[in-house]
C-alpha cells in the first residue's frame, strides 16, 4: 500500500511554504482586528508589508503561480474538455445513426429479387445464402416470410449470424 503526500502544487496551499508567508500575515490582522472591514484589513496589511522585500517578493510570486497556471494549465484543460466534448458529441451521434439503423424493419428490407424480405418464399432465401439461409430453414419453399416469422424472429436469427 502506498500513502500518497499532498504537497501542495497551486496557489494559496504553496504559497504557505514559502519563507515570507503574505496569507499568514493577513490571517494574523483579520484575527487581531475581527471588528475592523475588509478595507481596514488591507490598509493594516499594506502598512504592516511597507517596504518588506521579500513579502513582496511572495506576494508577487502568488500572482504569478495563479496567473500563469490560469495562462497555461487551464488553456489546456479548456482544450481537453472541449475535445471531450466534441468526442462524446460524435458518441452520441454515432448512437443515434446505430438507433435510427436498428429501427430499420427487417422484413422491409429489399431483397436481390426486388422483393421485400417479407414477400420472399422460403426458397428465395435458400437462393441468396448467408443468414437467410437460416430464414429458408424456418420457412418452407412455398410459403412467404412475413407469414411465417415475425420481425422479432427475424431479428433474433439475423442477430444470431452477426
Amino acid at each position: 500500500m502506498t500513502t500518497a503526500i499532498d504537497f501542495g502544487t497551486t496557489g494559496a496551499k504553496r504559497a504557505t511554504w514559502r519563507r515570507a508567508n503574505p496569507r499568514e500575515l493577513l490571517a494574523r490582522i483579520i484575527t487581531e482586528n475581527r471588528e475592523k472591514s475588509a478595507q481596514a484589513w488591507r490598509d493594516l496589511f499594506w502598512h504592516e508589508i511597507g517596504e518588506d522585500g521579500q513579502m513582496l517578493r511572495a506576494i508577487a510570486e502568488y500572482w504569478l503561480d495563479h496567473n500563469l497556471r490560469s495562462l497555461t494549465d487551464d488553456n489546456r484543460d479548456r482544450d481537453r474538455t472541449a475535445r471531450r466534448t466534441a468526442i462524446q458529441d460524435a458518441k452520441t451521434q454515432v448512437m443515434e445513426r446505430i438507433g435510427e439503423q436498428a429501427k430499420i424493419v427487417l422484413l422491409d428490407l429489399v431483397m436481390p429479387n426486388g422483393k421485400t424480405l417479407a414477400d420472399c418464399t422460403g426458397a428465395d432465401c435458400r437462393r441468396f445464402g448467408g443468414v437467410f439461409s437460416q430464414i429458408a430453414q424456418k420457412v418452407p419453399a412455398r410459403q412467404l416470410v412475413g407469414a411465417v416469422l415475425s420481425e422479432t424472429q427475424v431479428r433474433r436469427l439475423w442477430q444470431s449470424q452477426s
